[in-house]
């Protein structure tokens, strides 16, 4: 950070320029998701920049992939193979990367909305209008670092357009909201009434994130 300054009651940070973000990036490069060690890379960094506000009792509220921006836009063009096909995709040399948007961060003692972070990125206890603090920047994080290896999990959740849909599409893959036996009595509320609202499977499929994820991703333990 360069400066601050406020103008008209509006705290204003100036930053050195930016690349452009990793979702841009991605879009530029038709959804080819980046290589899993420049993934690593970038969450590192992320995990990083956001204990450093955590310490300081921040939270950002508002992590999502246009938020985290390269440091410059040194790329090259490389052939690689994507979905069983030979292609020419960009791939970036330099992998820092930079948090911005502090607009909706939001100290430990002030006010807490009830609504916060972009849906695709809202954690659960926010949807569910639980309260919210640091964890909620941690759910982002994993949402984050999970769409820029498998760029499929934004559009999974395009499917939903309301809180109901989202918290089933959660609980689905999880299989631990509807089955908390300590679960407070507006969370088990809530979950209960989602449970009688949403009686569907997505895809016809109720299984748990391991089968999930090998069904899908072909990942294994």
């Amino acid at each position: 950070m360069f400066d601050s300054f406020n103008y008209f009651g509006h705290m204003c940070l100036t930053f050195e320029v930016l690349g452009e973000s990793v979702f841009d990036f991605l879009k530029s490069n038709a959804y080819v998701p980046y290589p899993l060690t420049q993934v690593r890379h970038m969450a590192y960094q992320l995990c990083h920049a956001v204990k450093f506000m955590h310490d300081n009792r921040v939270t950002h509220t508002d992590l999502k992939p246009e938020n985290v921006l390269f440091v410059t836009n040194d790329w090259c063009v490389e052939e690689c193979v994507f979905n069983g096909k030979r292609k020419n995709v960009r791939r970036m040399r330099d992998t820092r990367v930079k948090l911005i948007d502090f607009g909706s961060a939001t100290f430990e003692w002030e006010h807490h909305s009830s609504v916060v972070s972009t849906r695709h990125y809202r954690a659960p206890e926010v949807i569910l209008e639980l309260g919210w603090s640091h964890p909620c920047d941690v759910w982002s994080i994993g949402c984050i670092i999970f769409e820029l290896h498998q760029v499929s999990f934004k559009m999974e959740f395009n499917l939903f357009k309301k809180n109901g849909g989202h918290v089933h599409y959660v609980d689905l893959s999880f299989w631990t909201l509807s089955n908390n036996a300590t679960a407070s009595t507006a969370y088990a509320k809530n979950v209960n009434k989602l449970s009688v609202a949403l009686k569907f499977n997505f895809n016809g499929l109720s299984w748990g994130l391991t089968k999930r994820l090998i069904y899908y991703y072909g990942y294994y333990k």
